[in-house]
């Protein structure tokens, strides 16, 4: 097998997501013993601008650079993660953080469902999948890799919500106005 570039930017970004589960790991752990972190509570919208921001990189290097065309529930996965760095540059220059707090959470619990759905389609039932099959590099089930056996783009997604979903969280424990 030749290594291309687009190997091996899925391979860092790969790791990159084995890194960002482990966080979140941790960050459940945190959430669960109702422990403050006030590195999160105080940079949260720069750690959550990190990943959308690199969430919607990523997913232009696989459509406009790798070539993979987007399904449908990729795309509705880009429209929700897209809005996600421009509300975070928005809360930057803010006071008040609180209803932006609010609308990256429903974003983010949509998005988390829509590539939990779809990455559950992709690798257990390629059935419940509303893409048309026919077309086989635009269909919902198409992985063009599984990196470690389990990492897809709805997996790098699935875990890009998540993150940000519980960053959200304990930072909004820090929002006094």
């Amino acid at each position: 097998m030749t290594l291309t570039y687009i190997n091996v930017a899925t391979y860092i970004l790969s790791v990159g997501v084995i890194g960002l589960q482990t966080f979140s790991f941790a960050l459940i752990l945190f959430l669960l013993q109702k422990k403050d972190l006030p590195f999160i509570q105080k940079y949260g919208f720069s750690i959550i601008f990190f990943v959308s921001f690199t969430s919607t990189i990523g997913s232009l290097f696989y459509s406009e650079i790798a070539g993979y065309v987007p399904c449908k529930l990729c795309w509705y996965q880009r429209i929700l993660m897209y809005p996600i760095a421009i509300l975070c540059i928005i809360a930057f220059f803010k006071k008040s953080r609180a209803m932006l707090s609010e609308n990256v959470l429903w974003l983010s619990f949509v998005g988390l469902v829509i590539s939990g759905y779809h990455y559950y389609g992709q690798m257990i039932n390629t059935g419940v999948l509303p893409c048309d099959a026919s077309v086989v590099a635009a269909a919902c089930s198409y992985r063009p890799f599984a990196t470690f056996g389990y990492i897809t783009i709805p997996m790098m997604a699935f875990t890009a919500f998540l993150s940000i979903i519980l960053i959200t969280l304990i930072h909004k424990r820090g929002i006094k106005s």
